[in-house]
């Protein structure tokens, strides 16, 4: 009789216990709120598809409101018609959003369950998002052309645009997001309605590298394993390379494991909800006027590099640019070539504008111009303004101050003094009287006249200069996405220069010059953005010519070291064996694990003894080649790109290393 007693009280013991577990393990296990709170619903498309869909509204929805929208698009796995499984799983980015995760924007803090409305649709069985095979060939990526749009995607276009009919949707404002298969559907979508979004979040998937164009009118940041045996990532590469070429904005982030999964990284990425919604369609429009140092004169290419040109190369999408700039002509209504007769001058006010940038005085104070108008020069300067406000009360306007004349004479009777002492005070008297903010060319580049190639005209660096000096003025304080031009780079390099920027590896500050030599601190910079955040660092720098940051932590690391204590030489061109040792000591912190046979170059003897084992790592690593007879040439600097290649290379093989 005890015995039968002692097991009850032990099997209650037990019970209590188990539940005890149980009940903890569902309190600390994350809940899925999207299956939990999302509604079911049923879309009846015009081609007689009924699509299941959840969709998830704010408890407290106000149709006097605008509300954000976010498409979901699933995987394969979750296809049916349960109206379930689509939000069964791998719904990260969704339940973020239905817990009210906070995100900022003009200074305001948003509850984004409040600001959201959320669709999932359901594809069914045995049918896809995009009618194309995704595991079947090297590259997945597919042709728009040959591939129709197919009876789900049209379903799901009609179900957007019953949403924003039955809700008060703000169109600046729709996102989309989609796995594996959904992100076939996300690219598919980007390509066949561009513009429709503000942002999108792609991951395992492909889409048309043709449409990159298109595309590229919306942000994309894009998820995929580089070890995928299931969707090739082949397919996100080549878009990556593409929407760089477009001037698109794109991220990138790559995983390291040899699995198709790269969405539970890619939702737990803790700044996708904020860099979704810092973006919308809602952009504004940049006209720039003025004359021949506007449009770009001076160079082979102004298309590429005059400087409005490189502001639009480095912001991306985020406006809209529009460079109306015209050589030789004046703001005065008297001179020989008046702005305002052109027909730029005309397309320029038609373009209605949200910000005017413009910049005339340069050719103004030309003999024939100055000596009979000057009286009137700012009068016909403020008037010509005036007429953009006309058009736009609400005109924010930039009025450049043209910079200095290098020689007497230059391209006409011009006196650089005149300009100096009569034109550009007269430029500030036209800012005054117009309200504008001044932009000075003049003061920052006055001792430079290396950056200006024909002593009038800056070249291709002084348009750089000239772009930095108007984006610190026209942007201040704003957060400005960052994108590239791949201008001057070689078509070998195009790829992976595109990749390593948009995975954060190399700063846009080398996106540009791409065949000049890189300097100690441009490589190391690049080297430390291969590196985790916050390691334990073990000792200080104390360099007295660099006080950047990314020296001091690799420096820390034992990454980089210098010629001295107090000499680091940041400016000094790197060599391939200085190289190699940065490569190996990062590499080595990534993945401690990587080991390689000694090699044997034709010019091993040139190698210096210190970076021998480094020479041979990166050789192993499949990182540094030598030249068509095998040298390594460890003495000879690099190029940027080429120093580009050689750090992507390093940090993805590294990191791929034994898996």
């Amino acid at each position: 009789m005890k015995m039968k007693r002692s097991l009850a009280l032990l099997l209650s013991i037990v019970l209590i216990f188990a539940s005890i577990i149980t009940v903890s393990a569902e309190e600390t296990a994350p809940k899925n709120l999207a299956a939990e709170v999302m509604t079911k619903e049923v879309f009846e498309a015009s081609n007689g598809l009924e699509m299941p869909y959840r969709l998830y509204v704010p408890e407290d929805y106000d149709a006097n409101k605008e509300y954000s929208f976010l498409l979901f698009l699933h995987g394969a796995g979750n296809r049916g018609d349960d109206n379930n499984s689509q939000v069964s799983v791998n719904t990260g980015l969704l339940n973020r959003i239905i817990g009210g995760e906070k995100v900022t924007y003009d200074g305001v803090e948003i509850d984004t369950s409040k600001e959201f409305i959320i669709v999932a649709p359901q594809c069914a069985k045995e049918q896809q998002w995009v009618d194309t095979p995704w595991g079947t060939k090297p590259d997945p990526s597919y042709s728009l052309e040959e591939v129709a749009i197919s009876t789900h995607m049209t379903a799901v276009a009609e179900l957007i645009e019953n949403i924003k009919t039955n809700y008060n949707i703000d169109e600046t404002r729709l996102y989309a997001t989609g796995l594996s298969m959904g992100g076939f559907g996300v690219w598919d979508l980007l390509a066949r309605y561009p513009g429709m979004f503000a942002a999108a979040a792609p991951m395992g998937g492909a889409g048309d590298i043709a449409k990159a164009s298109e595309i590229a009118e919306t942000p994309v940041w894009t998820f995929h394993q580089l070890l995928d045996g299931t969707v090739s990532c082949e397919g996100t590469l080549a878009m990556v390379e593409a929407l760089t070429k477009a001037q698109g904005e794109v991220k990138f982030s790559p995983y390291f494991d040899r699995k198709h999964n790269a969405w539970d990284n890619g939702y737990a990425e803790p700044e996708l909800l904020q860099w979704l919604y810092n973006h919308t369609t809602d952009k504004e429009k940049i006209a720039f006027v003025g004359d021949s140092i506007t449009y770009g004169a001076g160079i082979p290419d102004p298309i590429p590099e005059s400087f409005p040109s490189v502001i639009k190369s480095r912001i991306g999408k985020s406006y809209e640019i529009a460079n109306f700039g015209k050589p030789a002509m004046s703001a005065l209504y008297s001179s020989v070539k008046p702005y305002n007769t052109t027909e730029e001058y005309k397309n320029s006010l038609e373009y209605d504008a949200d910000i005017l940038f413009i910049m005339f005085g340069t050719n103004d104070i030309k003999n024939e111009n100055w000596d009979t108008g000057k009286d009137n020069f700012v009068s016909d300067y403020v008037d010509m303004i005036n007429k953009y406000k006309e058009k736009n009360p609400e005109l924010e306007v930039f009025v450049g101050i043209p910079p200095r004349i290098f020689k007497e004479n230059v391209y006409g009777e011009r006196s650089p003094k005149i300009l100096e002492e009569e034109g550009i005070p007269g430029v500030y008297k036209v800012i005054e009287e117009t309200g504008a903010t001044a932009i000075d060319f003049f003061t920052p580049t006055k001792d430079s006249p290396e950056l200006f190639g024909d002593f009038l005209h800056p070249n291709a660096a002084g348009y750089r200069v000239f772009a930095d000096i108007a984006m610190d003025v026209m942007f201040e304080g704003e957060s400005l996405p960052e994108t590239i031009s791949l201008h001057g780079s070689n078509d070998w390099a195009q790829k992976e220069i595109s990749l390593a920027f948009a995975s954060g590896i190399m700063p846009q500050k080398l996106g540009f010059n791409y065949t000049e030599k890189i300097t100690r601190e441009e490589f190391c910079e690049m080297v430390v953005n291969m590196l985790p955040e916050n390691l334990e660092t073990s000792r200080t720098a104390k360099f007295a010519d660099t006080a950047n940051e990314a020296v001091a932590y690799a420096y820390g690391l034992g990454v980089v070291n210098g010629f001295s204590d107090e000499e680091f030489a940041p400016d000094k061109n790197i060599t391939r064996e200085e190289m190699a040792a940065m490569i190996q000591r990062a590499c080595t912190i990534i993945n401690p694990e990587i080991t390689f046979e000694k090699a044997t170059y034709p010019d091993s003897s040139e190698i210096s003894e210190w970076a021998v084992d480094s020479v041979d790592y990166v050789y192993g690593l499949g990182v540094m080649k030598g030249d068509e007879n095998g040298n390594i040439m460890p003495k000879a600097n690099t190029t940027r790109e080429q120093a580009t290649l050689l750090v992507y290379r390093a940090w993805t093989n590294a990191n791929c290393y034994g898996k």
